[in-house]
């Protein structure tokens, strides 16, 4: 049974309520009176347990399964007197995020939303953001966006920066970095070659306007071959159209954002190859 002993609801309408749960692909949570008492069947697989009374006796309350992570609301920000659940919603929606570790111990990104259907009982939703990370960290906001092309500026990346390689480790990623350098800074040129960079990434990657005939593709991967892939498909459809010059490098143990953009504008200067790793 995934439900408390002391259920406030009669036999069918639990069942009910259960089984609407349990079509839900969102971690849900039914607490009545500031308890838990209901959790779903993706709740009961992320977390590998069978009941609330197995998760009581091996965490704890959900709270303690927040990590503690600056990115992330977590038991740490919860004042005095506060559910964890009053505290988050008193966060702005952007914020309400927690991150937590399933059964395998791989971390995952919830957006939190709490509803309030009835005095005394509280649902809660958790919803799987993990592979919108990065776009979470990069809020869309047009001061952000190159006029000419609707990449983001460069001072928007610089000022982001920091966040990436703490977002690429936490979530057990590797950070990757596209340098791409145009022929000239024509302006048709420019929208081109954006738009077709703009079709060949994924929803989750970085395109920015490094310079007036440059442009850097930042991007999320769990290997190196899966890097050289992501940078050969950029390079293969950018070609077809107009030639460019494109260097590629993925982070290592010890680097840092300004490392790993220093080797690729290294690369740009020292070789004449369509497509360089380093």
């Amino acid at each position: 049974m995934n439900s408390s002993d002391k259920y406030p609801f009669e036999e069918t309408s639990l069942k009910i309520i259960e089984s609407l749960i349990d079509m839900q692909k969102d971690l849900v949570f039914v607490y009545h009176d500031n308890e838990p008492i209901l959790f779903n069947k993706a709740s009961r697989n992320f977390f590998g347990l069978e009941s609330l009374e197995q998760f009581a006796r091996e965490y704890g309350t959900l709270e303690n399964r927040f990590m503690p992570h600056d990115f992330y609301f977590h038991a740490g920000k919860i004042e005095n007197q506060q559910t964890w659940r009053e505290a988050i919603k008193s966060l702005d929606e952007a914020d309400r995020i927690v991150s937590m570790l399933n059964h395998k111990i791989k971390p995952h990104a919830f957006s939190v939303t709490v509803e309030n259907p009835l005095d005394g009982y509280e649902l809660v939703f958790f919803h799987d953001i993990t592979t919108d990370l990065i776009k979470r960290i990069m809020t869309e906001n047009k001061t952000n966006l190159d006029p000419d092309t609707g990449a983001y500026n460069r001072n928007y990346f610089e000022h982001i920066s920091p966040r990436l390689i703490s977002a690429a480790t936490f979530n057990e990623k590797l950070l990757g970095i596209c340098l791409i350098e145009l022929a000239s800074d024509e302006t048709s040129l420019v929208q081109s070659v954006s738009q077709t960079i703009k079709d060949n990434i994924r929803h989750d990657d970085m395109l920015v306007r490094w310079n007036k005939k440059s442009f850097m593709v930042i991007f999320l991967v769990g290997s190196p071959e899966h890097a050289q892939l992501v940078g050969r498909k950029i390079v293969n459809n950018l070609n077809l159209s107009q030639p460019v010059q494109t260097s590629m490098s993925v982070q290592g143990d010890e680097d840092n954002i300004q490392t790993i953009i220093q080797r690729c504008e290294n690369a740009l200067r020292e070789t004449n190859d369509t497509f360089s790793i380093v």
